[in-house]
């Protein structure tokens, strides 16, 4: 193992390992707010049964976009994650709930895990990996 990579393992903590998942949570976020956004009709075949306006796949796809682009960067992190809540919360509730726990695709399982995840980083904010942690130390 070179200098660097041992170097880069020495300083992984906890709090790094918090943010790199951060990270992950807001580039999966931005990629699905993509998907919802270039294909509108499907979130929006979900939605149908619970007579949401029209305008709602396209502010959820916008939502996600930004508030995933936000976390990702680390930037305004709690009201990134924040504001990604009610809208993953309506996912678990309205769209998975009527699929059961032991269903192939696990939609349900891994909805709730992202809603878990946005509830931690809304409650403790980023690590030391954030332009939040930047605008911070200045």
């Amino acid at each position: 193992m070179n200098a660097g990579a041992r170097n880069f393992i020495r300083h992984l903590t906890p709090e790094r390992g918090f943010d790199l998942i951060r990270i992950y949570l807001g580039v999966g976020l931005t990629v699905r707010g993509v998907l919802f956004f270039m294909d509108p009709s499907w979130l929006g075949h979900m939605l149908e049964p619970t007579g949401a306006p029209p305008l709602l796949p396209r502010l959820i796809a916008i939502g996600h976009m930004a508030g995933g682009a936000l976390l990702s960067l680390g930037l305004f992190t709690r009201w990134a994650a924040a504001i990604q809540i009610l809208p993953v919360l309506g996912a678990v509730v309205v769209v998975h709930l009527r699929d059961d726990l032991g269903g192939q695709n696990q939609s349900l399982e891994f909805s709730a895990l992202v809603l878990v995840m946005l509830v931690f980083f809304a409650c403790f904010g980023a690590g030391q990996w954030s332009l939040d942690h930047q605008r911070r130390s200045r």
